[in-house]
């Protein structure tokens, strides 16, 4: 992955954390003060990696490599006890859902019209992306990317 993709992934997911607190300030995050939003993102979207690498079976050095920098240490250190994705809608977008009706019960929006959960899925869209390019393209993670990215979608869809 070229160091300008990597930069750009990095940003957007900055402005996603970003974006979490901001909603978790507002008093829009249902689950305040029990676990952060953005911790809770970044512990999904390590799962999401981890979900890919299990595909082909090999949680490749590369693969770890990846993590670390974009999660640092924290992210590395959870990349060896999380657990893939189960290869349900993550919680983080399902929990959306209820931020979407505390945003339109208080009369706030956080992402512009743009629900919450469409920037969510837009951030594993491309974490995902770059992840497998990091690994070097395997048809087998592809497959489960493909697959698991159309789960989230239909999910967003059927809230929006």
């Amino acid at each position: 992955m070229d160091a300008g993709t990597f930069a750009e992934l990095k940003e957007t997911l900055n402005i996603a954390y970003q974006l979490c607190d901001n909603i978790e300030q507002s008093g829009c995050w249902p689950m305040s003060g029990q676990l952060k939003m953005s911790d809770l993102l970044k512990y999904e979207l390590v799962a999401f990696c981890r979900q890919l690498a299990a595909a082909d079976k090999d949680f490749s050095l590369d693969e770890r490599g990846f993590i670390t920098s974009l999660f640092g240490l924290q992210g590395a250190l959870l990349a060896d006890k999380v657990p893939e994705n189960s290869g349900n809608v993550p919680l983080i977008i399902t929990l959306s859902q209820q931020v979407a009706q505390f945003e339109a019960q208080n009369g706030v929006s956080h992402t512009n019209g743009v629900g919450v959960s469409t920037v969510l899925l837009m951030v594993f869209e491309m974490t995902g992306k770059a992840f497998i390019i990091s690994g070097g393209n395997d048809s087998r993670e592809i497959a489960v990317y493909n697959n698991y990215v159309k789960l989230m979608q239909d999910f967003v869809k059927s809230i929006s």
